[in-house]
C-alpha cells in the first residue's frame, strides 16, 4: 500500500477526505505556477480536503529539489498563510540540540517561526530524510 492510499483510507475512516498534490521547485519559484497553486491548494481546504503535499520526485532534478519534505511543508505552510504547521517525525519532539548525540538535549515545547534559535539548530537530516 502506498503512503497516499495509507493517508487517504485513515482519515476516511473519520470522514476526512485528502488529494495527492505534488509539487516541484519550480512549482513555488516561477510566480504564475505559484499563483496556480495557492489557488488550488485554497480550492482544497475550502471544500474541506486535506491535501497531502509531497515533492514530485519523478520531475526534479537534484539542482533544483528542494531537499527534504519539511523545507517543502514550511514553504507551503507559508504559501497558505498556515496557523500552524505540524511536522510528524520519528523523535520524540524537537530537542534543543540533537538527543541521538546529546544526552542532556531538552525538549521543546513551542517553537515559532523565524526563531533565530531554530536556524541555528537547523542541520541534515536524519535516517527517514535528507535534511
Amino acid at each position: 500500500m502506498g503512503l497516499i492510499h495509507t493517508w487517504s483510507s485513515v482519515l476516511e475512516n473519520h470522514s476526512i477526505r485528502t488529494a495527492q498534490v505534488l509539487l516541484t521547485h519550480d512549482d513555488l519559484a516561477d510566480r504564475r505556477r505559484y499563483l496556480n497553486s495557492c489557488d488550488a491548494l485554497q480550492n482544497l481546504i475550502d471544500w474541506r480536503v486535506i491535501p497531502v503535499i509531497n515533492e514530485n520526485d519523478t520531475v526534479s532534478t537534484d539542482e533544483i529539489r528542494f531537499g527534504d519534505n519539511d523545507t517543502l511543508a514550511a514553504m507551503v505552510a507559508g504559501q497558505v498563510h498556515a496557523d500552524l504547521l505540524i511536522i510528524l517525525t520519528d523523535q520524540q519532539g524537537m530537542f534543543d540540540s540533537d538527543p541521538r548525540h546529546n544526552p542532556d538535549a531538552k525538549l521543546l515545547s513551542t517553537v515559532r517561526a523565524m526563531d533565530d534559535v531554530l536556524f541555528e539548530m537547523a542541520g541534515g537530516g536524519g535516517v527517514l530524510g535528507r535534511g
